[in-house]
């Protein structure tokens, strides 16, 4: 996946993906997300506001890099007592990765 998002971040194609280059990825998937995310709080649909995201690439298996991608989403909370919430990821299916 990290390989896949460096060819999508690599926006002057130049092969290396600098570390503007990777900022402005993780902005555009950040303003994406809330579209691919489902938050519900008793059947009700609650808004999710994006927060600023943060990207790091780590080390990975067998020498790759991996890139982590984080944002913290947030809603307006005024509920009290107990309520059902449903949270789904819809977020990128097709790709193998961590969803925390």
């Amino acid at each position: 996946p990290t390989l896949l998002a460096a060819q999508r971040a690599d926006q002057d194609g130049d092969g290396e993906v600098s570390a503007a280059e990777w900022r402005r990825h993780a902005e555009a998937w950040a303003r994406a997300l809330p579209a691919q995310l489902t938050l519900e709080v008793d059947g009700t649909p609650a808004r999710l506001a994006v927060g600023v995201p943060r990207w790091s690439l780590i080390d990975g298996a067998a020498g790759l890099a991996q890139l982590r991608l984080a944002v913290e989403l947030g809603t307006v909370a005024t509920w009290q007592g107990e309520h059902r919430v449903v949270y789904v990821d819809g977020a990128r299916p097709d790709e193998p990765g961590w969803r925390e």
